[in-house]
C-alpha cells in the first residue's frame, strides 16, 4: 500500500469507500480491515462504554 489512490479501500463494516483516513481497527475487535471514521468512532465507544458498565 502507498500513497495515491491506486486501489479503493473499503470499510471492514459498513462496506464504503474510505476516501480520507483509514482506521485501523483494535485487535480486540477481530476486524482485519480498515475502518471509516463512523465506524470506528461507533465501535469505540461500544468497547469503552462495555469496559466501564464490567468495571461496575
Amino acid at each position: 500500500m502507498g500513497i495515491g489512490r491506486s486501489g479503493q479501500t473499503k470499510c471492514g463494516i459498513c462496506n464504503k469507500e474510505i476516501k480520507d483516513f483509514k482506521y485501523v481497527a483494535m485487535p480486540q475487535w477481530n476486524i482485519s480491515e480498515y475502518l471509516c471514521g463512523v465506524c470506528y468512532s461507533q465501535k469505540l465507544t461500544e468497547y469503552y462504554i462495555k469496559r466501564e458498565v464490567k468495571g461496575k
